[in-house]
């Protein structure tokens, strides 16, 4: 199969989700035998994130939903790229109170995501709203990503809780109603972790070789965070069954160099102009205490003002003592659930596991550096931690599976009653 026939059937199967190349993978999911549960948090979800598109202004400071400032800063990024062009002069590149109130916090980002929005923003000069077709740009990348997450589970069963958490829950808002290039990112993720799948059914050949590279590449263009998923793709060939030890390392040392060349003038220009690869920052200090209310309450609701709320404050306490029963239960239920899988979907699981311990690792890392603990931070780490805390609910019968299912779905939606106030 030549390399353009490849391309072709692999993008029919991440459409499709029963193409051949994912056949082994996913064992034939069929995108639309959702539960109802499933559909109600997808169709809430949407509905949800279309009424922030239009109807929530552009957040400045003072503004309305502080979770939501930096969306000044991603929206001032669009307009430098659609004008200028380039790298943004680096004595704007700095955290503190003042970046975020002239909007200048996150000029220091990769990118790509600027300037693809920045294309759609010329294309619609004529209006004077064009924040909202890039808000719908992220929107319209959310759900690919779930999209493509969804065909790449290796079990029917972890797809629905992708679908639904993913769709409902209040910390993914911010990426996918607003001007943020955390929605490029997640489809970054997303192809790493279903490429990742990939690996585990089949040889590695050169049309692998091409489209993994560039798939990595297109994760450090879109945020640095996806370069911590770059050890999924690699642990895949190093754990295939289809080679010797000596070819596996050969494979990694290829695609490595393949990537390096690839990104090297990310890297090189970085270090030219802010003399780092990473952001430049000047943290605020922060209490434990505040960091651990920062994360269960942003976990649930991404607006700070209805923190004080107790729609807010009980389901975020509710879901993390939930999903620690629910990962406590679930590593004693393990030896159920893993002898009744076959050996390429546990080296799915192992890989997408290994993503997910170091994507957790990252944000761990970026907490204490930079005091930032919010939920939605760890979205590089989300399908794992997903299927991990959802593990139970696998060795659930089906009939009450579903039922747990809705009792999340409703609990997901209590913290956004705390609006209606």
């Amino acid at each position: 199969m030549d390399s353009s026939a490849f391309f072709c059937e692999y993008i029919y199967s991440l459409l499709n989700g029963s193409g051949s190349i994912f056949d082994r993978v996913i064992m034939n999911v069929t995108p639309f035998h959702l539960p109802k549960y499933v559909w109600f948090a997808l169709i809430a979800g949407i509905l949800l994130r279309l009424w922030l598109i239009f109807a929530m202004p552009l957040q400045t400071l003072p503004g309305s939903i502080p979770a939501f400032n930096d969306e000044f800063s991603h929206w001032n990024n669009v307009l430098y790229q659609r004008d200028a062009k380039g790298l943004p002069h680096p004595d704007r590149n700095r955290y503190s109170d003042s970046t975020l109130i002239t909007g200048s916090a996150e000029y220091w980002q990769p990118i790509l995501y600027y300037q693809l929005s920045a294309t759609i923003l010329k294309v619609f000069t004529a209006t004077n709203h064009g924040e909202y077709f890039i808000r719908l740009f992220s929107f319209l990348l959310w759900y690919l990503a779930l999209w493509i997450l969804s065909i790449s589970v290796p079990l029917p069963r972890m797809r629905d809780a992708i679908l639904a958490v993913g769709s409902l829950l209040g910390a993914t808002l911010p990426a996918s109603a607003t001007i943020n290039n955390d929605a490029l990112l997640a489809v970054s993720c997303a192809l790493l972790y279903g490429f990742s799948a990939l690996l585990i059914s089949r040889k590695f050949q050169w049309h692998d070789f091409v489209l993994l590279g560039a798939i990595m590449a297109l994760g450090a263009y879109s945020k640095l965070p996806a370069v911590v998923l770059w050890i999924m793709p690699l642990s895949a060939i190093l754990m295939s069954g289809f080679y010797n030890r000596f070819t596996k390392w050969v494979r990694v040392l290829q695609i490595a160099g393949l990537v390096f060349v690839l990104t090297y003038s990310l890297w090189a220009q970085r270090l030219a102009f802010y003399h780092s690869i990473l952001g430049i920052s000047n943290p605020i200090p922060i209490g434990f205490r505040q960091a651990v209310v920062a994360f269960c309450y942003s976990l649930v609701c991404p607006w700070q003002e209805p923190w004080s709320s107790y729609w807010v404050k009980l389901p975020g306490l509710i879901y993390v003592i939930a999903s620690l029963g629910a990962l406590i239960w679930g590593w004693h239920q393990r030896a159920k659930f893993l002898s009744g899988i076959n050996v390429q979907t546990r080296s799915v699981l192992l890989v997408w596991g290994i993503g997910g311990g170091c994507g957790i690792l990252a944000w761990l890392i970026n907490a204490i550096m930079n005091h930032q603990t919010e939920a939605r931070l760890l979205l590089i780490a989300a399908p794992a931690l997903v299927l991990a805390v959802c593990w139970s609910l696998w060795s659930l019968p089906e009939r009450i599976a579903k039922k747990v299912g809705w009792c999340v779905v409703i609990a997901m939606c209590l913290p956004y009653l705390s609006l209606l106030r």
